[in-house]
């Protein structure tokens, strides 16, 4: 099995692709065996969650498919052949944090563990934005205390 960001083939629990969280990586592999009549599946298991990618054949017994890692850490990826892992499976996937801050410009927002954006710990999402408390709470006091004195 080979990563799209590698040139050389991936050893059995190799880490063969390192991504951001919910970045996309496509891998390709070739049987060869040269097999007739197989049915090929991928399985991706990230923690306690499983999930099967499509295999698209692109010819000469090579196939492609691709996954999104979502969880951080290192993840499982099985290839297996009539439900038998080939030689080469499994492989693994290390999934880096998302950037958060850098893709949205917000210095407020981490990615929790799925890889959604959320604000950090002490801030409000106000108005696409995360706001810290200290901020905020001073721009709502202030004015009603201009009111009501």
């Amino acid at each position: 099995s080979e990563s799209s960001d590698r040139t050389a083939p991936c050893k059995k629990m190799d880490i063969c692709a390192t991504k951001e969280q919910l970045s996309l990586v496509s891998f390709f592999f070739v049987d060869n065996l040269k097999r007739d009549n197989v049915r090929f599946d991928v399985r991706f298991v990230e923690r306690d969650k499983t999930d099967y990618a499509d295999i698209t054949y692109i010819g000469d017994f090579t196939y492609e498919f691709t996954i999104e890692p979502r969880e951080r850490g290192i993840s499982i990826l099985e290839i297996l052949a009539d439900g038998e892992q080939i030689s080469q499976s499994p492989l693994r996937v290390e999934t880096a944090n998302r950037n958060c801050q850098e893709e949205y410009n917000d210095g407020w927002r981490i990615a929790d563990l799925e890889g959604n954006c959320i604000c950090v710990t002490g801030s409000l999402y106000i108005a696409g934005s995360c706001v810290r408390y200290s901020a905020f709470l001073p721009s709502i006091l202030v004015p009603l205390l201009v009111i009501f004195m």
